[in-house]
């Protein structure tokens, strides 16, 4: 007990909240399920707007033309969490006029209704899905982390890109940036044909 108190205490001077375990486990979630874990990438052209909409979307849908996707772990009862949303409701609406990337809320609230209320006060833009909702876990590319806020990078395909604080949302430009850089510099490695072997 001692020993949770001390990294709840660390946990919260660092600026993350640590999860509510009890909330989740109440909800029927096992321990193993709480661990942070990779999501498959699958090979859907939009595979995150196709799980997507196999959950409970709330604030309306994800942008499906968006390149990548910034799943943001926040609550409402999180300090940190609110202390960060307008500067993320900022970058969102920079996000929506560049038209590469979009947010997915990953609410971590007791409640639907505390979700929704958390999102109103923000007025906030981007859709969201509640944490304890059954499908939230086929998301492909997603990485629970172990307190928020926290976000994941995705590509539209799936793939876990990115994780970390959720200022980096800050620098989602620079982000999605690199991401595409290194996209390019696949795409051009794999169109160049290799070097015949010498004899």
């Amino acid at each position: 007990m001692k020993t949770s108190a001390f990294l709840f205490v660390f946990a919260c001077l660092l600026g993350v909240a640590p999860l509510p375990v009890v909330a989740q486990q109440a909800a029927g979630d096992t321990p193993a399920a709480l661990s942070p874990k990779k999501g498959k990438a699958t090979s859907a052209k939009n595979a995150v707007v196709t799980a997507a909409k196999k959950c409970k979307l709330i604030n309306g849908k994800p942008s499906d033309k968006a390149s990548y996707y910034f799943y943001l772990f926040s609550a409402s009862w999180c300090g940190p969490c609110q202390r960060e949303m307008p500067e993320i409701v900022k970058a969102h609406k920079e996000m929506k006029k560049d038209g590469r990337c979009d947010i997915i809320l990953i609410g971590a609230d007791n409640s639907v209704a505390a979700m929704k209320a958390y999102i109103k006060s923000h007025k906030a833009k981007f859709s969201a899905i509640w944490k304890q909702d059954k499908d939230v876990k086929q998301m492909p590319g997603i990485s629970f982390p172990p307190g928020i806020p926290f976000v994941n990078l995705v590509s539209a395909d799936g793939k876990l890109l990115y994780t970390g604080h959720a200022n980096c949302i800050r620098d989602w430009k620079q982000l999605v940036d690199q991401a595409d850089a290194k996209k390019a510099e696949s795409a051009e490695s794999s169109e160049q044909p290799g070097e015949e072997p010498e004899l």
